[in-house]
């Protein structure tokens, strides 16, 4: 169950969950980021999720190596997560 650590199931669907790390919360304001992965259905949630958590975390790598001012920080972290792709993941049963 280490995969629906990060889910979160609401009436209007899964939600990614995903803690920012302490030493970039200052910079993004932020202690979370909560993004919907636009379904009900628990396993497909997981595989959007796994993609998601892979690509954040990729992003908090970049801004941890990045010389770049607070805004631009901020802005650049929310404008990514906004701009996320959810991968195209077939569903079998639907």
């Amino acid at each position: 169950m280490r995969d629906a650590k990060h889910l979160l199931f609401t009436p209007y669907g899964y939600y990614l969950r995903i803690s920012v790390p302490k030493e970039l919360r200052g910079l993004l304001g932020k202690r979370e980021i909560k993004k919907s992965l636009s379904t009900f259905d628990y396993s497909h949630a997981i595989k959007v999720s796994r993609y998601l958590i892979f690509e954040i975390e990729r992003v908090f790598l970049s801004l941890r190596g990045a010389e770049v001012g607070k805004n631009r920080k901020s802005n650049l972290l929310l404008g990514v997560i906004r701009r996320l792709p959810f991968p195209c993941i077939p569903v079998s049963g639907l």
